[in-house]
């Protein structure tokens, strides 16, 4: 979505667009698009000797980096030590974000609230400096995509079984330890800046706990239960940490709240998977707007009131998940994203939002039937505080932890109409019934707040329920390229 929207601008102001993508499935690799496409891998040798055949041909105004996610964004170092021009944000602001050292050293001198953090460089300094942190503990590498081995650790064998998995992954660049903030919400905000003024474009509530990656999470635009105090002090940080790290173009910046108090997670110096999100909602261009900001326009030049349509209504974005396409894979959710695309539900009604949200992801919400609960322990008193809620809604509630022999979990699903279950357990021996679940298409939720939006929706009225699941539009949203 992003790319296609830049060279649109980029065409319109006479410009030759140049992209390299290396995903052929894409819509965005339809040669009609760009003046010119390249199908070729995303690494440094194949991108230089693109860009090097390009230059033979004619001047070359510069590589966007920005709107290609993580992919493009880690080819910055080889463009910078090549001389090749980056358009936007210079590779020395994208390091600031991404080395976690630097990153952690700007946020104490802007005087922000981090989690407490340290930073190691070499597996013998984890094992050393974890030791100044209480568990839990998320481990974060430098410079990974989708949160690659990202992991919340909860012991020392946590993080022994974690070295083992990925002592051959996690140190391209400084490694950050951070207390992990419990029970905390997770703002995603995606922004846009000139180097000096900075239009926030959209501020996104997560419905799910911060420790779930970011890309997995359903959010809610504009947010729900977010204090204005707290909303006005994080446009406040975001406008301060733009104009700090001297972004021209995008910055997402991801923050957590707990017991009231903001706290920065991470800023990264690109186009967000959520932007076509944020653009579909606000009615708000920023892509045709930032690309003209990466060429050295200004925002002032932008009539950015008329443009924003304020409008009425809740927009949450869902994630479409590929389990069903994975053999044995867990549908549990967790810091490192496995989503594959995402689609949104748009209303007047938050509720009716969030139905039409799980219904375009292949989720729809039923009226009737009976809900199955397998639950991890901490999950148990919050689902018991919903078992009356639930009883009133006139659904039966089944209770489990496992399955007696083998192949019994499809036959048991069809024989006790389960049409809705919530699913936390973590045991192997559950996986069967994880899988039995997706296979029957039974909607079905792995986050306790997930799953009360759900029961709220239904509280709401069922038959809300039964129009959205009428509804058969249902849009994709992905992009992974590099435009030059």
């Amino acid at each position: 979505y992003s790319c296609v929207q830049a060279i649109n601008v980029l065409k319109k102001l006479g410009i030759e667009a140049i992209m390299i993508n290396s995903n052929p499935e894409t819509v965005s690799t339809d040669y009609d698009v760009p003046n010119k496409l390249y199908v070729e891998p995303l690494t440094d040798e194949q991108v230089f000797e693109v860009v090097n055949n390009e230059m033979s041909k004619g001047k070359l105004l510069g590589v966007i980096v920005q709107l290609g996610g993580q992919t493009s964004l880690k080819l910055a170092s080889y463009l910078n030590d090549n001389n090749i021009p980056i358009l936007g944000t210079s590779f020395n602001s994208m390091d600031l974000a991404e080395d976690r050292s630097k990153f952690q050293k700007l946020i104490r001198s802007l005087k922000l609230n981090q989690p407490k953090n340290i930073t190691c460089d070499t597996a013998n300094e984890i094992k050393e400096k974890i030791k100044a942190l209480n568990y839990p503990i998320l481990i974060r590498p430098s410079n990974v995509l989708g949160g690659r081995a990202m992991e919340c650790l909860y012991s020392d064998k946590d993080l022994e079984k974690y070295l083992e998995k990925n002592k051959n992954n996690i140190l391209d660049g400084p490694i950050l330890l951070d207390s992990f903030l419990e029970n905390a919400t997770e703002i995603d905000v995606d922004a846009i800046c000139d180097g000096e003024n900075v239009y926030i474009g959209g501020i996104m509530e997560h419905i799910e706990k911060a420790g779930i990656h970011s890309g997995d999470s359903a959010c809610i635009l504009p947010p729900f239960s977010i204090k204005e105090s707290l909303l006005s002090e994080i446009k406040e940080k975001t406008i301060l940490l733009a104009r700090a790290m001297n972004i021209v173009g995008f910055i997402n910046i991801q923050y957590a709240i707990q017991n009231n108090k903001l706290y920065i997670l991470e800023a990264n110096p690109r186009a967000s998977r959520s932007l076509p999100f944020v653009c579909k909602s606000t009615g708000v261009p920023l892509v045709f707007i930032a690309t003209q900001l990466m060429l050295g326009e200004k925002l002032k030049n932008f009539d950015l009131k008329k443009l924003n349509s304020s409008r009425k209504y809740f927009s949450i974005k869902e994630t479409v998940l590929p389990f069903l396409r994975i053999p044995d894979a867990d549908i549990l959710l967790g810091s490192e994203m496995k989503s594959t695309g995402e689609c949104m539900g748009w209303d007047k009604d938050l509720w009716s939002a969030f139905s039409k949200a799980q219904m375009s992801a292949y989720n729809k919400i039923p009226s009737s039937g009976r809900i199955l609960i397998c639950a991890e322990s901490d999950d148990e008193e919050n689902v018991r505080n919903k078992l009356r809620e639930i009883n009133n809604l006139h659904f039966e509630v089944l209770v489990m932890n496992e399955l007696e022999g083998e192949n019994k979990e499809l036959d048991f699903i069809k024989k006790n109409n389960i049409t809705m279950a919530f699913i936390t357990s973590k045991d192997e021996r559950v996986l069967n019934l994880k899988r039995a679940i997706l296979a029957s298409m039974v909607c079905c939720f792995t986050t306790f707040e997930a799953f009360s939006m759900a029961i709220e929706t239904l509280k709401r009225g069922k038959e809300k329920i039964q129009a959205v699941n009428k509804i058969q539009d249902i849009s994709i949203l992905d992009s992974e390229n590099l435009i030059i």
